[in-house]
């Protein structure tokens, strides 16, 4: 089970950051300059790493590992919203 939530979660964590790399969806969200395009680029390639490093915890299936990734992987979503939404206003 928790290998298969592993991967479903990489699967997603890829696909959102190849969303954010293309950021064609969020410039409707946010001004179109370059400081927010790096900003979702940074987002972007974090998020792609995130998801080839759950890949591999599906492999490793270490528990304490997949911890510590789960708190990182929140961490850096949280952080993301936050900003994110200040750029919305």
């Amino acid at each position: 089970m928790t290998i298969f939530l592993l991967i479903l979660m990489a699967v997603v964590l890829i696909f959102l950051g190849i969303t954010l790399m293309k950021q064609t969806v969020f410039f409707s969200l946010i001004e179109n300059n370059e400081k927010n395009s790096r900003f979702l680029k940074t987002y972007g390639l974090i998020y792609l790493v995130l998801g080839v490093i759950s890949a591999l915890l599906a492999t490793v299936n270490q528990m304490l590992f997949i911890l510590a990734f789960i708190a990182v992987m929140m961490l850096v979503s949280a952080l993301f919203s936050i900003q994110f939404s200040k750029k919305m206003r």
